[in-house]
């Protein structure tokens, strides 16, 4: 009887170097993200190696911050990842359970941060996050196509009500949108 599911195992490790400067109300960030990811998936429940796959790769990061006054902190950042394959599903395709290669994912945010008393602090963002996209493809296999675009606003509300009690609350609201490697 085939597997139907797969013990799914990320292993990652991470170093990061940065730096910051700080010229009057202007602070740059800038660094590297030394990333490895080992990633195994074995049938369930033999316990059979389906797919192995390991990579390695340094990404860089990047923001900027501009402080007008005290209370206020506009920025924009850039971010760039390595990121976990998609997994095959087990049924329906030529290649179950088997592990597609890490990805370089991208992430740009740029936003504020306003604390309207030293109680009460309010957060919004822009962001874009692309990933990769996997897919069918018309052979059966379960195969990367193109790319995940990720576009949306963040809002946040964090208020400290007593000494010892903070509620927080937000939103987030975005669209997908898949562009596909192959039309």
């Amino acid at each position: 009887r085939p597997a139907t599911t797969s013990l799914l195992v990320n292993r990652l490790n991470t170093q990061i170097l940065t730096d910051r400067v700080d010229v009057g109300p202007l602070s740059v960030v800038a660094g590297a993200i030394r990333s490895a990811i080992d990633t195994t998936s074995n049938a369930q429940p033999s316990g059979a190696l389906v797919s192995r796959l390991a990579q390695d790769k340094t990404t860089p990061f990047g923001a900027v911050l501009y402080h007008p006054w005290e209370s206020t902190t506009f920025y924009g950042s850039f971010l760039q990842s390595l990121q976990p394959g998609q997994t095959a599903p087990a049924t329906g395709v030529t290649n179950p359970l088997q592990v597609l290669p890490p990805f370089t994912g991208n992430q740009y945010e740029a936003g504020a941060k306003v604390s309207v008393t030293p109680s009460l602090e309010i957060k919004g963002a822009l962001f874009q996050v692309e990933e990769a996209n996997a897919v069918i493809n018309s052979a059966g296999a379960f195969s990367s196509d193109g790319t995940q675009h990720n576009r949306g606003l963040e809002m946040t509300v964090t208020g400290r009500v007593l000494p010892s009690l903070t509620l927080f609350g937000g939103f987030t609201t975005f669209n997908a949108e898949i562009n596909s490697a192959n039309g």
